[in-house]
């Protein structure tokens, strides 16, 4: 006689996703379509405005990702829309002027 009380597969065995990994998988995709919803609402492609973000979604989105899955996915974004990481910086307009006048104290004494 066959022993018929075996305990069920694990869902990784079995090939079905988890609840964990679809729900980890969700909001990944919910990370994606959030970067790409705000890129094409505000109308800017410019590489700058894309990393900042791709940058600032990253931010909302700690706590619902684990941030290596949060790195993955942005990094991903980044080869997907063909933009460097590395995004140039921009020099703040209030950050110019203090450097200006602080510039022009200091070359007064």
């Amino acid at each position: 006689m066959e022993n018929t009380n075996r305990p069920p597969k694990p869902a990784e065995a079995t090939g079905k996703p988890t609840r964990k990994s679809s729900s980890l998988e969700n909001e990944k995709n919910d990370f994606k379509d959030s970067v790409l919803t705000e890129i094409i609402a505000r109308g800017v492609y410019s590489d700058s405005f894309i990393a900042d973000v791709i940058n600032e979604k990253k931010e909302k989105f700690i706590g619902r990702l684990p941030w290596e899955e949060l790195e993955k996915s942005a990094r991903a974004l980044f080869r997907q829309l063909e933009v460097k990481e590395e995004a140039p910086i921009r020099l703040n307009f209030h950050f110019f002027f203090f450097l200006c006048f602080f510039y022009n104290l200091n070359a007064n004494f």
